[in-house]
């Protein structure tokens, strides 16, 4: 297998330093499978998943439909919802 893309490759290298949680390394191995020519669908997150300050909190695979939010905004709707 032959590198295509050396920017790619290090994008994929640098998503995993700056992400290291599930979702940042599932997107580190796509990107570095785009790097080596390897054509794979875009992947999906799961609820839960976090990427930098934010959570995902829907997800439908059908659709390919996924949400983030801030944690802080998480945060306050739950205080919100606790006060209420």
């Amino acid at each position: 297998m032959k590198l295509i893309d050396r920017k790619a490759r290090k994008l994929a290298q640098s998503c995993v330093k700056n992400n290291p949680t599930r979702w940042g390394w599932t997107l580190a191995m796509w990107k570095l499978k785009q790097a080596y020519g390897i054509d794979e669908p875009e992947p999906m997150s799961m609820v839960g998943d976090v990427n930098s300050n934010c959570i995902c909190t829907y997800s439908n695979p059908e659709t390919g439909e996924y949400h983030f939010i801030a944690k802080r905004q998480l945060r306050e709707a739950e205080g919100n919802y606790a006060i209420n």
